[in-house]
């Protein structure tokens, strides 16, 4: 499983739909996931199968559909105190950015 979090301009971007990547398999992938953050310019959305267990270890882990509001330039971080992924056996994987 996996939690991931977005940082961006509310004024300038939104984000619209979060799916499921094809690291979950061929039937989970492109299931939305609802948000459980998705205001003043932060989202945070939890990613797991009901199973618990993904199906290959590479992959597209989600798709983030998002629509722009205004010109100009956009930027979009990840907001690293959020992201957390478990193996598993629920150990927490380490990430390198």
């Amino acid at each position: 499983s996996a939690v991931l979090g977005l940082r961006f301009d509310q004024k300038r971007l939104a984000v619209r739909s979060v799916t499921l990547g094809d690291i979950f398999g061929v039937d989970a992938s492109k299931t939305a996931v609802a948000p459980f953050i998705n205001n003043d310019g932060k989202m945070f959305v939890s990613l797991s199968l009901p199973t618990g267990n993904i199906v290959t270890t590479s992959g597209v882990l989600a798709l983030v559909e998002v629509e722009a509001l205004a010109d100009g330039k956009v930027e979009l971080a990840f907001e690293k105190d959020v992201i957390s992924f478990l193996a598993p056996d629920g150990r927490s994987i380490a990430m390198k950015y």
